[in-house]
Formats: structure tokens, C-alpha cells, sequence
């Protein structure tokens, strides 16, 4: 978030958005870095792991 990066709700949005385009690496990077500034935020924890089980399922299908 280049304007304001200490506000953890432009994560959340730009994670969310990443996770609906199917970017699960690049959405739990998002969540990750939201959490970086809020580790309580159960939203964001909620967010990763959706993001890297899907992550994990992908990469297991690929193999």
C-alpha cells in the first residue's frame, strides 16, 4: 500500500481481491502483511490460511 501503508484495511482489500482472482500466494502475501500490523486481526489470520490451503491444494493438484 504505497499511499498508506500502515492501514491494515488496504490489505484485507487488496488480499480479498487476490484471493477472487485465484492468486493465492500473492493474496496471503496481502493477509501477511496486514497481520504484520494488526497479529490479533482474526479477518486477516482467517484470510492467509484460506489462502495457503488453497495454495497447498493447487501445488498438490499440479504434481
Amino acid at each position: 500500500m504505497q499511499l498508506a501503508p500502515h492501514i491494515m484495511d488496504g490489505y484485507y482489500h487488496k488480499g480479498f481481491a487476490l484471493f477472487n482472482l485465484h492468486d493465492y500466494a500473492g493474496a496471503a502475501h496481502a493477509f501477511q502483511e496486514g497481520l504484520k500490523l494488526n497479529p490479533a486481526d482474526k479477518v486477516l489470520r482467517q484470510g492467509f490460511w484460506d489462502a495457503v490451503g488453497l495454495l497447498s491444494q493447487n501445488r498438490s493438484a499440479a504434481s
